[in-house]
């Protein structure tokens, strides 16, 4: 074989292993439904089929969201089905039912309002996509977004839920809270309410609190005041309701206050969007150790510290970009809340 045939021969090998190499990183990006703009460094641990189903079902996820428009994103808040930390779905049987107190409330309903939120990847969209926009656009999103589910829940609970009581059927629902129906069919790559379906209270629940929660973060001035004070007003009302109803009813109480707006700490949380709102209290909270500072995933993250990877302990949660500040009011007391909502 001459020198010049030789040449040829490793050019054509090299040339057939290019294309090898290429048609193989091809493939695997295929499979594997991840694109070079969503690929995110995978973290170094337990590994397998699980593990990798669950990063192709979250890239898809987040490939979704990121074609979404910010108000496409606050109109979805209230879709239950994406909320991953869900407690309140899992009681059943009397005694898990039981609200009597305000120890059983914060330890079976309050204190989950946290997770709730920010277990939702679109949540933690929404609080990005805020933080890009000026205080006047963000007063006016989560105005418009606490304003349409609050019409709908105050209609839904006028119907169903006042409308029950005054005919005297305090089983409405037996024993268990109307979630609405999730969509099946969709690959399973996530859980979503169905489009077509009903909302509910509890939806419109999930929706609300999640804005006030939002307005905490940002100090949007006295202007968010006003629908934040409408939201406390209804509270107040659920939660007279709920008191007004005795023990002949308990299934009927669990469903109540189960989908109420009261949430003392959540409510206390949206003052933080003023700084002069209740200033003083705001304070002796501090001294109280009730203000809660932390830091979460973005929401382009491999995991959020609620899935179930990091919650097993198989990966950690670590942001795309950077970590987001997040602060919260915990174990507010009924007290609490009437000095500041007096």
């Amino acid at each position: 074989m001459t020198t010049s045939q030789k040449n040829i021969l490793v050019l054509t090998i090299l040339v057939v292993l290019n294309i090898v190499v290429l048609f193989s990183v091809h493939y695997w990006r295929k499979s594997h439904q991840v694109t070079l703009e969503t690929h995110r460094p995978k973290s170094v641990g337990i590994g397998g089929p699980a593990i990798e189903a669950f990063d192709r079902s979250t890239d898809r996820w987040i490939e979704e969201m990121k074609a979404e428009s910010i108000e496409e994103s606050f109109a979805l808040l209230n879709d239950l089905y994406e909320y991953r930390y869900s407690k309140i779905t899992e009681y059943s049987g009397f005694d898990s039912m039981s609200f009597d107190t305000h120890e059983d409330r914060e330890n079976k309903l309050y204190k989950y309002a946290v997770p709730q939120a920010l277990s939702n990847r679109r949540f933690l969209k929404a609080l990005e996509d805020l933080k890009k926009l000026s205080r006047s656009e963000c007063v006016k999103l989560l105005t418009q977004c606490i304003q349409d589910n609050l019409k709908e829940k105050i209609r839904l609970y006028e119907l169903d839920t006042v409308g029950t009581v005054m005919n005297k059927g305090l089983y409405r629902d037996n024993w268990a809270l109307y979630l609405g129906e999730s969509e099946g069919g969709n690959d399973f790559y996530r859980s979503r309410r169905k489009p077509g379906t009903d909302i509910t209270q509890f939806a419109c629940r999930y929706g609300i609190l999640s804005c006030v929660l939002l307005a905490g973060q940002l100090e949007l001035g006295k202007e968010m005041r006003p629908v934040i004070e409408e939201v406390i007003q209804q509270a107040k009302r659920e939660y007279a309701l709920y008191n007004s109803l005795g023990d002949d009813a308990n299934s009927f109480k669990w469903v109540t206050i189960s989908e109420s707006l009261y949430n003392p700490s959540v409510l206390v949380t949206g003052t933080l969007c003023d700084r002069s709102w209740n200033a003083e209290l705001k304070k002796e909270l501090v001294n109280k150790g009730k203000l809660i500072n932390r830091e979460t995933v973005d929401y382009r993250a491999r995991t959020t510290e609620y899935d179930w990877p990091a919650a097993e302990g198989w990966i950690n949660p670590e942001p795309f970009n950077s970590k987001l500040p997040f602060r919260y009011y915990e174990k507010i007391t009924d007290e609490e809340f009437n000095a500041a909502f007096p």
